[in-house]
């Protein structure tokens, strides 16, 4: 990781971060509360946007591979005005990037949006093997004429997995995985107020099942 140091506004700033990013905002990212240090979280998910570009990340998270930042976005100052438009708390929302573009793979002002940490988590997916999104083999089982499982995953809920069966075939278990799953988007679309979160949630609903096909695929 290559930095330098340079002058903006009058003071030296680190520049070159991950090899890509400036910050060049006007002000210092760290600040001591309760004489602990506290840093900026506008810069904190700054940086940690840039590092999901990194080759070292992406080796480590493969689902991340290929993705980029747009060049406006190297610059903090940039991202913090965009941030600053959104009117969101960004200590308590998530960066996301694929929620108004699926399969989108660059960090922007047109393809990102600040989501709750639960419209965030709604589209983690668990896939196995050849086995359709959200289905299962269970291999230790009294009852072997139902082998494959399925279960949906609720932040805020108690279970937090929900188990939704045992079924005979991976099919079945996916037609009552997808039922579940569009009925999950919905409950989470009406806690939501961001008309953009709505819409853009509207329409994984709509489209779901080419979707979970499309992530196999």
């Amino acid at each position: 990781m290559t930095r330098t140091l340079e002058r903006c506004n009058g003071r030296f700033v680190r520049s070159s971060l991950y090899g890509i990013g400036t910050n060049d905002l006007p002000y210092s990212v760290e600040k001591k509360i309760n004489g602990k240090r506290v840093r900026d979280p506008i810069y904190v998910k700054w940086i940690n946007m840039l590092y999901r570009t990194t080759e070292m990340y992406q080796e480590r998270n493969p689902w991340y591979k290929g993705v980029t930042v747009c060049d406006e976005w190297l610059s903090a100052l940039k991202f913090k005005e965009w941030a600053d438009a959104q009117q969101e708390d960004i200590s308590t929302h998530h960066l996301d990037k694929d929620l108004l573009c699926f399969g989108n793979k660059q960090y922007s002002p047109d393809t990102c949006l600040l989501v709750t940490p639960e419209v965030n988590q709604l589209f983690s997916f668990r896939t196995e093997g050849e086995y359709p999104v959200g289905v299962f083999k269970i291999t230790k089982r009294l009852n072997y004429s139902k082998p494959f499982a399925t279960e949906i995953r609720r932040l805020g809920h108690t279970p937090y997995k929900k188990r939704l069966g045992y079924f005979a075939t991976p099919e079945e278990a996916a037609e009552t995985y997808n039922t579940a799953k569009k009925e999950h988007i919905l409950e989470v679309q009406s806690k939501q107020t961001n008309p953009k979160v709505i819409n853009a949630l509207q329409w994984w609903h709509d489209n779901w099942e080419t979707i979970a096909k499309d992530l196999k695929s």
